[in-house]
């Protein structure tokens, strides 16, 4: 069932009343493997090219996969772009949830009551996957503009 939504996640997630069913699929139905699935969408195309996890198939340690499964067998420049790709969907999240706000509240950034979809677990997931995988990173300078490129906008 969550295959049918691969590639539109993002757009599902955008929109008011959908990013909800999106949700409660990630959060209550869905397996291991489906949850990896759906986050897929936030890798952006590199990803989307490489092949889904079986049915049953462990995608990692743990049979939890998601963006460290994705990035095993990638090139550095792949990783880059799938970096990069995650790092937009997730600015996207964000200023899809304030843009509303804050032309009225320049500092609402937080206090809004309506988060829009960075309330949902599924957005949280792929934040704490990026900043996994930027602290695993050697170059300390890459990781810093990393950080500061999702945080600091």
């Amino acid at each position: 069932m969550t295959t049918e939504f691969r590639s539109h996640v993002i757009r599902l997630l955008l929109h008011r009343d959908a990013s909800q069913i999106i949700a409660d699929i990630y959060d209550l139905h869905a397996n291991a493997t489906e949850r990896a699935i759906l986050l897929c969408d936030f890798y952006g195309r590199e990803a989307a090219l490489l092949p889904l996890p079986g049915k049953g198939e462990v995608t990692s340690k743990g049979g939890r996969g998601g963006l460290p499964a994705t990035l095993k067998g990638a090139t550095e420049e792949q990783r880059k772009r799938i970096l990069t790709s995650l790092r937009e969907n997730l600015a996207l999240m964000l200023v899809f949830a304030f843009s509303h706000c804050s032309i009225y509240y320049p500092d609402c950034r937080f206090n809004n009551s309506d988060k829009g979809p960075l309330r949902h677990a599924i957005v949280h997931r792929a934040l704490w996957e990026y900043l996994s995988e930027i602290a695993q990173s050697s170059d300390d300078g890459e990781r810093e503009k990393m950080y500061y490129e999702i945080f600091e906008r």
